[in-house]
């Protein structure tokens, strides 16, 4: 079991790894480390030319797994369950409706419109969202779609588009998770809970509370359902706890994508170089002020310097409940 080890340190470090209390840490450094691989892995398979059908590998695999897993399962857990449970038409009726429902929201996710750009919507979804002119700037263009970038946007490298409310790729759905799809992707993401969740209590109850590791040695069937309680733990506590980041970021009014962009101008406030001037932000760098997009430079006198995050109004964030509304 200790290939486990560096399943949660992996785990704890993505997840974790942006929060305030792990700046210039080790932990924050290997998080933009595993990112930029991300991104350098992506960018990389973007610029060889793949057949777009291999990407939906590994949502075939992880369909593959779970259609494996249920197997092994019903062919040897559902022998050893309680009779309270194999012959409990609610428990039957509940197991269908857990594997239908990670089945059925898996493909929805993956084949959903995440919330694509395209020149006859490009117009109103910039009419719905707000350039800031602090991590999101007006009239600026996509160089790949030679359209105007929405704020709250982004252009996908491996979908090759842009996507509204862009939050992150999701290589286990391929598929963007955006404005349109946001919605799927929880779903998605609480079906999953659910199903290993009931899935590990199910599995206890085949196993004994005490002499758990006796049984498993025991016969092949104890060591299977041994094993699902391990892994349903495992995973049901990391795709829980990537769940509750999510919820984190929608009641801090942001999304995945911007959290670094926001974790930049976080940066600039303690080093004590991000300025105001009426509505607009600067960055002075050295004898310098430099717009937030570092096309031009000024001379002002009456720049105020923004000593917290705080004193930026973060427009995106309309309380927590009307920024749920708006994800789903």
């Amino acid at each position: 079991m200790l290939w486990l080890i560096p399943i949660l340190l992996l785990a704890f470090i993505i997840i974790f790894g942006d929060s305030p209390s792990f700046r210039n840490t080790p932990i924050q450094s290997s998080r933009q480390k595993l990112l930029l691989l991300n991104t350098y892995i992506l960018n990389h398979l973007g610029s060889v030319n793949i057949p777009p059908w291999t990407y939906y590998s590994i949502p075939l695999f992880y369909l593959t797994v779970i259609t494996v897993c249920l197997g092994q399962f019903f062919h040897k857990t559902w022998s050893i369950l309680p009779l309270t449970i194999t012959t409990s038409l609610f428990h039957q009726c509940y197991i269908a409706i857990t594997i239908l429902s990670v089945v059925a929201l898996t493909f929805i996710s993956t084949f959903s419109d995440s919330g694509n750009i395209t020149k006859y919507n490009v117009h109103y979804i910039n009419s719905q969202f707000v350039n800031n002119e602090i991590i999101y700037f007006s009239h600026n263009i996509c160089s790949t779609c030679d359209l105007v970038k929405p704020a709250r946007s982004k252009h996908c490298s491996t979908c090759d588009r842009c996507v509204a409310l862009f939050d992150h790729h999701c290589i286990w759905i391929n598929n963007c998770v955006g404005l349109y799809n946001y919605k799927y992707f929880m779903g998605w993401l609480v079906a999953n809970i659910n199903f290993l969740v009931y899935g590990d209590y199910l599995c206890m109850q085949a196993m004994p509370w005490r002499g758990f590791w006796t049984a498993v040695k025991s016969d092949d069937a104890h060591k299977i359902t041994g094993i699902f309680v391990i892994l349903c733990s495992l995973f049901s506590l990391i795709v829980a706890l990537f769940t509750g980041l999510q919820l984190r970021y929608i009641y801090l009014g942001i999304t995945t994508n911007e959290l670094d962009k926001w974790g930049e101008i976080e940066h600039l406030v303690e080093i004590g170089t991000l300025y105001r001037r009426n509505s607009q932000y600067f960055e002075r760098v050295g004898n310098q002020v430099i717009n937030m997009q570092n096309t031009q430079t000024f001379v002002f006198e009456d720049m105020v310097k923004v000593e917290s995050m705080e004193e930026i109004d973060n427009v995106y964030d309309k309380g927590f409940v009307r920024n749920l509304r708006e994800r789903l």
